[in-house]
């Protein structure tokens, strides 16, 4: 993105620790327990900004206190490994640790994981095998699964099944990642954003199933795609949009992607993007595309429909929009409401991070900005409409209750950082090491913000 990067020879820590791995290791720790300390302490102040009261919670300061400093120990020896000495397989251990952690949980019910936008909704779905227009294929899809399950008289609850389902689909996701990653900060910082995290927990709620979607559509936004991978762009770009109809604009970046490769092609995959679209309708919605839509229309809330929030009454910005007025939109309230949802999706670590970097070396970010924008016209575009998503769209349960609505923005967030910083550190003698304190640092923000969001 910027071509000038840190000097080489620069030093942000005593050359000591880079010459020692037992040292580093240590670092870590410290960064990990200063970072994850400081959002413990600033979650219940973060409240003011939401205009709503402190949830109650469970007095878990012994278990919490012995869980956190487990974590601190285990998770930045295993960012160790896994940056430092390149051994990807203990990054996903850690994982794969996660997720049996939240299955586990999901079936025995150990730990009462606080439920967030439309908990109880997909279940019903689900169990029902009642698809739902704004989640077309995915309801669809998990009905007809749970189904099958049923008929061979396994015994699951819906929800427990949707839960483990849903953490399974993040932790896949995440493995192929990082096997992707080859040690690149803009692909491994989504992996610990709070709202990720949060995820794996065993969620309840269809966003877990849609957020895989949005990385694999960010990684085919940035690479290059080849002639012979146009039909898998139209195929791909349906999928967003029957799972979720708000990824419409993503599936249009898509297809936008393979436009700036060949306009021939992407006047092909228009076509076949619509067919395909519409075939999955047939599909998924027995009754056909009229009734279909007609569905969608009154499931998507427009206008005041279904705003349960009291302060965001009144303020849409028309009978048949989904976005808040500009007055409202832009008014201190509503920033107030942002920088809270921000905090606890992306985690305050990161913008902090960002800022900094940007500071420090605000001249090469003024001078470079233009072409890096030009040389990569679909992702300025993806950041763009998430900004404008961030700031418009109307949750309509309020910024607490629907503070997972923006994980696409929290995700992109975390994925423009990486990139930021990956082209800091390009060429420093130290990459790894800086990777790893970083990667440290935000680790032990986003899980402590992650456990005050679900449980603490």
């Amino acid at each position: 993105m910027i071509s000038k990067n840190i000097p080489k020879n620069s030093r942000l820590f005593p050359p000591e620790i880079y010459h020692s791995g037992s040292l580093l290791y240590f670092v870590g720790v410290l960064l990990f327990l200063i970072s994850g300390i400081s959002s413990h302490i600033l979650s219940p102040l973060s409240y003011i900004l939401s205009d709503s009261s402190l949830p109650q919670k469970e007095n878990t300061d012994l278990p919490v206190l012995l869980l956190g400093m487990t974590l601190a120990l285990l998770i930045p020896a295993m960012l160790w490994f896994g940056i430092i000495k390149q051994k990807a397989y203990l990054l996903i251990c850690l994982f794969i640790l996660l997720f049996t952690a939240s299955s586990l949980n999901a079936t025995y019910d150990l730990v009462s994981i606080r439920s967030f936008g439309d908990s109880g909704w997909l279940a019903y779905f689900v169990d029902t095998q009642t698809p739902f227009s704004r989640w077309l294929a995915g309801t669809a899809t998990l009905g007809w699964a749970f189904s099958i399950l049923k008929s061979l008289a396994i015994d699951i609850a819906a929800l427990t099944f949707i839960k483990v389902c849903g953490a399974l689909l993040i932790t896949v996701t995440t493995i192929y990642v990082i096997r992707k990653a080859n040690n690149r900060l803009a692909l491994l910082i989504p992996l610990f954003c709070p709202i990720w995290l949060t995820f794996i927990s065993g969620y309840d709620e269809y966003y877990p199933f849609i957020a895989p979607l949005f990385l694999i559509a960010l990684l085919l936004i940035e690479h290059r795609p080849l002639n012979q991978q146009w039909l898998i762009y139209s195929a791909f770009a349906s999928l967003l949009t029957l799972s979720y109809i708000a990824y419409a604009p993503i599936a249009f970046l898509v297809i936008l992607a393979l436009a700036l490769h060949s306009r021939k092609l992407a006047l092909a995959s228009i076509p076949i993007a619509c067919f395909i679209y519409i075939l999955g309708v047939y599909l998924f919605w027995p009754e056909g595309v009229m009734e279909y839509a007609r569905a969608l229309k009154h499931d998507l809330n427009l206008g005041e429909q279904n705003t349960i929030y009291p302060a965001y009454k009144e303020h849409s910005a028309s009978a048949l929009s989904p976005w808040f007025s500009p007055q409202y939109a832009l008014s201190w309230e509503h920033f107030k409401h942002l920088a809270f949802m921000l905090f606890w999706g992306g985690g305050w670590i990161i913008p902090l991070l960002l800022f900094g970097a940007l500071i420090k070396y605000r001249a090469q970010f003024i001078n470079k900005l233009p072409s890096a924008l030009r040389s990569n016209p679909t992702l300025s575009s993806l950041a763009a409409w998430q900004i404008f998503y961030f700031v418009f769209m109307i949750p309509k349960l309020g910024p607490v209750q629907d503070i997972d609505l923006f994980f696409s923005v929290y995700l992109t967030l975390g994925i423009l950082a990486g990139m930021w910083f990956d082209d800091l550190l390009r060429n420093h003698q130290k990459e790894a090491h800086l990777k790893y304190l970083l990667l440290c640092t935000i680790s032990g923000c986003s899980i402590a913000t992650s456990a005050n969001l679900l449980v603490i």
